[in-house]
């Protein structure tokens, strides 16, 4: 097991325990210059600052016994951000109902851009709901997908 999946797999465990998901886990450095950065969601909302403090608390001293991290590792806790871009089929799960602005590779039903809100996933593509009243519809194939970004909600 590398360095960034040990990191994700005790994270995600600590982050687990306090209702807490952990969105990604990168490390980065080496030989005294380790870097991890968390990024944790608190569905629907958000994390708190409360929340990033007690995780920040919770897997930092078990992050510094790790190998791989160390005790001189630099450590961030941070939020996925409002205008974060989405990666992976699992952070479209985790954002279900967040304003997102999405772009396809190729026209579908003669667009290739939506702004509009997350209804879901499957296997085969994301779903979206745009337009007034977000009354229309779109699925957009993984496979093209170009770009996805959560949007700040204007109200």
């Amino acid at each position: 097991m590398g360095a960034r999946e040990a990191v994700a797999a005790l994270a995600e465990s600590v982050a687990g325990a306090l209702g807490l998901v952990l969105v990604e886990a990168d490390v980065t450095g080496g030989a005294g210059r380790t870097r991890v950065r968390l990024i944790i969601h608190r569905p629907p909302g958000g994390p708190t600052l409360d929340d990033l403090t007690a995780f920040h608390r919770a897997v930092a001293p078990l992050l510094e016994q790790l190998e791989s991290v160390g005790a001189d590792a630099a450590i961030e806790v941070q939020s996925p951000g409002l205008e974060r871009t989405l990666r992976t089929q699992r952070e479209f799960d985790l954002f279900v109902g967040r304003a997102v602005r999405l772009a396809a590779r190729q026209p579908v039903d003669g667009r290739r851009e939506w702004d509009g809100r997350i209804l879901g996933q499957d296997a085969d593509s994301v779903h979206i709901a745009f337009g007034p009243q977000e009354a229309e519809r779109v699925a957009v194939a993984w496979g093209d997908l170009a770009w996805a970004r959560l949007r700040i909600e204007e109200r």
